[in-house]
């Protein structure tokens, strides 16, 4: 993935007007809290260059998110006080399709690199957002921000209030976090993405309890998925499964035995994979029941967003929009053995 940040050009104007000012209220707008309703789409390039908009893309407060060498988004800086050095940022990515691919975490990670180079004196950088943005957040967290205030119900949109959320990075948790990213290739997902395909290498748990199943689900997503995630550099599958299991569940659960390999293609439907040329290889372990459906833990998916366990009965998934399909049938007909599936576009063949 190639990511840069730059001055904007004539290019990358040109480039943000088309995929961010054309619709009369894209997504990215719709995420932009509090400035919801100051968006306003233009008919012509022409008009664009008239607009506040462009004129602070322009100045120096700004940089152009570039992505395989096309302009994608823009970072801000702004002062709150310039006297007592308070300084905030801001993002914004315009093409949906490509949230969630750790863009934004990258560009953010460059701008604080700059920011802190060019204002020596600068010892704290903020950035606010609302609850109804945890993708930002999750960003926040992964380019190493730390919450710092959660201003409640101050956020009205829609028939519904939400919260202002503070992040916060100092530059001594700057240096820390640069020098764990460094020392940190060994904990990075097994994973490859670009602008037009993604592989996943992942373990998923099969938790069965009285009758029920344990899935996940989270705030973007329509759908219920299985307990699991990306194998890291340098870690066994076994590991990676007990792993994801207490983080997700917040309890230990041992591994029986390994129950299916299931390798599964196909196109993204859905952000942030919408569009996207998918290849994913699991291996599904069974869990030893533990007796209990109480879990303990609150956990956040690969791209930030709150995910809650359900215990999804085993004869009603079939009425369930829950992955993997094959679930429902494999343990109503359980095998001792290691089986194979292959899904190839939501088809399921055992092998």
């Amino acid at each position: 993935m190639s990511v840069r940040i730059e001055h904007f050009t004539e290019k990358y104007l040109k480039q943000i007007y088309e995929i961010g000012y054309k619709k009369e209220m894209p997504e990215w707008a719709k995420f932009n809290g509090p400035y919801f309703e100051e968006y306003e789409s233009f008919d012509s390039y022409e008009e664009f260059k008239q607009s506040s908009d462009y004129m602070y893309l322009s100045t120096d407060n700004a940089r152009c998110i570039v992505y395989d060498d096309n302009a994608v988004g823009m970072l801000s800086r702004n002062w709150n006080s310039i006297k007592t050095r308070w300084l905030e940022i801001g993002i914004v990515i315009y093409d949906e399709s490509l949230w969630g691919k750790n863009i934004g975490v990258k560009a953010i990670e460059l701008w604080v690199s700059e920011i802190f180079d060019q204002y020596k004196e600068l010892e704290h950088i903020g950035l606010t957002t609302w609850s109804g943005n945890p993708r930002m957040e999750g960003l926040a967290r992964k380019a190493g921000f730390l919450k710092e205030a959660q201003i409640r119900k101050v956020r009205y949109w829609q028939g519904t209030y939400y919260d202002s959320v503070k992040y916060g990075l100092l530059r001594e948790d700057w240096e820390i976090h640069n020098q764990e990213s460094q020392a940190d290739i060994n904990e990075k997902d097994i994973a490859i993405e670009d602008n037009k395909n993604w592989f996943r290498y992942r373990v998923g748990a099969i938790i069965i309890e009285d009758g029920s199943v344990a899935f996940a689900h989270n705030s973007i997503n329509s759908y219920y998925y299985s307990i699991g995630g990306a194998v890291k550099m340098g870690e066994s599958a076994e590991d990676a499964v007990k792993r994801e299991v207490f983080e997700e569940l917040g309890v230990n659960y041992e591994i029986d035995r390994l129950a299916v390999i299931h390798e599964n293609i196909f196109i993204g439907d859905e952000i942030p994979l919408t569009g996207l040329q998918c290849h994913e290889i699991a291996l599904y372990y069974l869990m030893k029941p533990r007796g209990s459906k109480e879990v303990l833990a609150q956990s956040t998916n690969m791209y930030g967003a709150k995910e809650k366990i359900e215990w999804l009965p085993i004869i009603q998934l079939d009425q369930i929009n829950a992955y993997p399909k094959f679930m429902k049938n494999y343990l109503e007909n359980p095998k001792d053995e290691i089986i194979h599936i292959s899904t190839i576009d939501g088809l399921d063949q055992d092998k």
